[in-house]
């Protein structure tokens, strides 16, 4: 296990042939993070002191002023070093969010906090919306026992309370659905509202 060392920032090298970008924003969160949690994990140098990873940190650092870093001196041969920093890079891009623990997280932070993990305001705002729209309801799974087409007569009711559109729901049995990607997932999810006229003027009589 390669041992933490701790040296001046004067002293690192930028790597020229680095090739991710970090814009204004990215450098921010980064900046952000950095103020609120200090440096919980130490970047890569190789034996030049070139950063191999860690270059956006090195930036935001400096930027706040910042004299020391926690380094980790790889040994990897400059093909190696160059071949791990894109992986490095490349393999959190692969990753993915869990929105509803995402959000659930977020929405539990204080608002210092929120902001020194880089997502807005506006972004959690809509993080939340996104996953509230997408909860799948409680009844269960079923099809649309009819597809809408101009071919149809059909009436919409609206509901503008609650109360109202759960009687509608169980005097009419509408039951959930969903329809699924080619993975299986998840995709549009909503409850079933299309039925049978015959049926309904059967139910009010």
């Amino acid at each position: 296990m390669a041992e933490i060392e701790r040296v001046s920032i004067d002293s690192l090298v930028e790597d020229a042939k680095n090739a991710r970008t970090h814009s204004r924003k990215n450098l921010s969160a980064i900046k952000a993070s950095l103020d609120k949690f200090g440096q919980q994990k130490p970047i890569i140098i190789d034996i030049n002191n070139v950063v191999v990873a860690g270059n956006g940190t090195m930036a935001a650092a400096r930027s706040l002023g910042w004299n020391e870093l926690d380094v980790v001196r790889t040994e990897l041969s400059d093909e190696e070093a160059r071949a791990f920093a894109i992986a490095d890079n490349r393999t959190a891009e692969l990753a993915d969010w869990d929105e509803e623990i995402l959000a659930e997280t977020l929405l539990g932070l204080d608002e210092e906090l929120q902001i020194a993990t880089g997502f807005a305001a506006r972004e959690i705002d809509k993080l939340d919306e996104a996953v509230k729209d997408s909860e799948i309801p409680e009844e269960g799974e079923t099809v649309f026992s009819e597809e809408l087409g101009e071919h149809h007569n059909y009436i919409m009711l609206i509901f503008d309370n609650e109360t109202d559109w759960k009687a509608a729901k169980s005097h009419f049995n509408l039951q959930s659905k969903y329809a699924t990607r080619a993975n299986g997932e998840a995709w549009n999810r909503g409850t079933g509202r299309v039925i049978d006229g015959s049926e309904y003027l059967d139910e009010i009589q």
